[in-house]
């Protein structure tokens, strides 16, 4: 049978819902290898956890017992997934009256699947909702933990993966993570959290205020600056005005102040050039792709919160495995995304949001 958590915290409740469905009922004996928690979380508090369990079929006993599950899981998929909507509706219910936020769930799936890895088969059982509520919001921060009530617990082998906002950064996190990104924290099993922890607060990140210059009531260009005012008159004599204080000008002065400008606009264009050719260059491998499949692929990452698996973006885009894996080669390249090594896949997350 699946193994089953003794520890009364927050995993013991979710596992023992995850666990112990009416299917379990309909299949031979599984051995959970490891379980991975994704929570994707988004600006207004909500997250998305994605929930999956690899189960090793190192045999063919095991392979068919498991391929017995599968069968059994699309015959009560509909059974399964009302037993889950309601068992984790109830924690999340519980979880708000504890907390005092509203919260409720959304967007319930659950599948099987099998997949192939380097060492051979492994079947994988997948949980996704929202959590609507998940974390408190407010005042450009987002403070997350206080669901955690009795902590959290990975096992040898478990996984737990939070990702944040890009406008957001990190503040404070507890415990300490195993693995630091950008935008992510990572831990690995075996551990055991502190009542309410993971924690973090996240804060929005502050970016400088753009200004507009204009040259000669003509050229109008945006630069980081901290004058307040700045202003060419004339393209032979005229008048420069900074922070109120007017100076006369002449051709060489103007020039002068024109060429940084002048260098960073060709600067500019070349580097635009440059990423236009790599995105469209031929591939020396099986499959090409255009600018458009690259902007495909981003919007798929940006619908599933800013992180996915490299398997569901092949899912979701319909593009080959090649032709995606060829995307994101040049998308990591540009640092646009980064791939995180989860296991035997890849998590892929959104580093630039207005790419």
């Amino acid at each position: 049978m699946f193994r089953t958590k003794t520890r009364d915290n927050f995993t013991l409740i979710l596992i023992t819902i995850l666990m112990f469905l009416p299917l379990i009922n309909h299949v031979n004996s599984i051995n959970v290898e490891s379980n991975s928690y994704t929570i994707t979380l988004y600006e207004n508090g909500t997250a998305t956890w994605i929930i999956e369990s690899k189960i090793p079929l190192n045999s063919e006993e095991e392979l068919e017992a498991f391929l017995n599950y599968m069968e059994n899981f699309d015959k009560y998929r509909g059974e399964i997934l009302e037993n889950f909507t309601k068992r984790i509706s109830k924690i999340i219910q519980d979880t708000s009256l504890q907390v005092g936020r509203d919260m409720r769930v959304e967007n319930i799936e659950v599948s099987a699947d099998t997949l192939e890895s380097i060492t051979g088969k492994l079947g994988l059982i997948r949980y996704e909702f929202k959590w609507i509520g998940f974390a408190h919001a407010a005042d450009d921060k987002i403070i997350v933990g206080d669901v955690f009530i009795g902590g959290f617990y990975l096992y040898d082998g478990d996984l737990l993966i939070v990702t944040v906002p890009v406008n957001y950064t990190i503040s404070e996190v507890y415990p300490t993570p195993d693995i630091t990104g950008e935008n992510y924290v990572i831990w690995y099993g075996k551990k055991v959290f502190p009542d309410r922890t993971p924690a973090l607060i996240l804060s929005k990140k502050k970016y400088v205020v753009e200004e507009t210059m204009t040259i000669s009531k003509e050229t109008t260009l945006k630069t980081e600056t901290s004058w307040s005012q700045t202003t060419l008159t004339s393209p032979t004599h005229g008048m420069m005005t900074i922070s109120g204080e007017t100076i006369l000008t002449s051709p060489i002065h103007g020039l002068i102040y024109m060429l940084p400008i002048t260098i960073t606009v060709i600067l500019f264009a070349t580097l635009l050039v440059m990423v236009a050719l790599i995105f469209l260059r031929k591939k020396t491998s099986r499959e090409k792709f255009t600018v458009k499949d690259a902007e495909i692929v981003v919007n798929v990452i940006k619908e599933l919160g800013g992180t996915a698996y490299q398997k569901k973006i092949v899912e979701k885009t319909g593009f080959s495995k090649s032709k995606v894996s060829e995307i994101l080669k040049a998308l990591e390249k540009n640092k646009i995304i980064e791939k995180i090594k989860v296991g035997r896949e890849y998590l892929i997350v959104l580093k630039k949001k207005d790419y």
